[in-house]
């Protein structure tokens, strides 16, 4: 009886452990991403035309565009939807009786709810000289831009996606405008306090996204949820700074070849016990010329 009591015990105290274990709240991306290699160049009227008739194959922000235009300078969607919004009132009622000559108020009331919906509309602007990179993903295409956002399409099949990728492409190549040498990682910022509190941070961060595979940031060992702290010695602090530093850092190397790119980070690692390991790195990075 000693005996089963004992292993019941111990199991109990398994179960606790197990039910306090924290999750990491950084989870590692499992998408597939890849560079993009041009397969065919359009002329204008046939890339224009490849985009436009993407429109029903499409989905930008999960919705359809009901419109699309294409200038030599700029993609424009026209996306409209609908949102059906809930209120919940309280409605009092009023009534009474009589006993005798005295009047008794009586006082009651019950919860309605009305929907209402709204049509709303909004229109993505892409100008074609703000993008830097073009991103590959299955039946996802990722644009890199200038401003450090990234516009992502989804696209019916991943043909669909090659076509779009080469008719921007096209476009691009008609007013001069080139690609970024190929580094292979996006970054993101994140304020998530549940995130900044697992790695002992308190204000917002700079993170490594996504990374390409066999790309010269996976070859140099910068890894995904990274914090990015520096970037040529200049400190990174917000989101904006770090697209200024690693574009100026981008622009040196298209001057120099010779250079290389430093990149310091916070890395982290969760073991298997759950503790976490982490340490400084400082990354040399020598991106690919196109």
């Amino acid at each position: 009886m000693k005996k089963i009591l004992i292993l019941f015990l111990v199991f109990l105290f398994f179960l606790v452990g197990c039910a306090t274990v924290k999750k990491s709240p950084w989870q590692r991306p499992y998408y597939y991403y890849s560079i993009y290699v041009p397969q065919k160049i359009y002329d204008f009227e046939e890339a224009m035309a490849n985009l436009q008739n993407l429109q029903s194959d499409m989905r930008i922000n999960g919705r359809t565009p009901s419109e699309i235009i294409v200038d030599k300078y700029s993609f424009k969607a026209k996306i409209k939807w609908t949102e059906t919004y809930s209120q919940t009132d309280y409605v009092p009622t009023y009534g009474g009786f009589f006993i005798g000559w005295n009047y008794i108020p009586t006082y009651s009331g019950s919860y309605q709810t009305s929907h209402s919906t709204v049509q709303k509309e909004d229109t993505i602007i892409l100008p074609f000289k703000d993008i830097y990179d073009i991103i590959l993903g299955g039946y996802y295409l990722y644009l890199n831009l200038i401003t450090g956002k990234t516009l992502t399409f989804y696209l019916s099949n991943s043909s669909l996606v090659q076509k779009m990728a080469d008719s921007i492409y096209s476009i691009m190549q008609i007013h001069s405008i080139k690609l970024s040498p190929i580094t292979g990682f996006s970054y993101a910022e994140t304020t998530d306090e549940e995130k900044l509190s697992y790695i002992n941070k308190k204000s917002k961060v700079v993170y490594v996204a996504s990374i390409l595979l066999d790309s010269p940031a996976q070859l140099a060992g910068l890894s995904p949820n990274d914090i990015i702290l520096e970037i040529n010695n200049e400190k990174i602090t917000d989101i904006n700074q770090c697209s200024n530093v690693f574009f100026k850092a981008l622009n040196d190397y298209l001057n120099d070849n010779n250079k290389i790119i430093k990149i310091k980070v916070f890395h982290f690692e969760e073991n298997q016990d759950k503790t976490i390991n982490w340490e400084e790195r400082l990354i040399k990075l020598k991106p690919a010329i196109r």
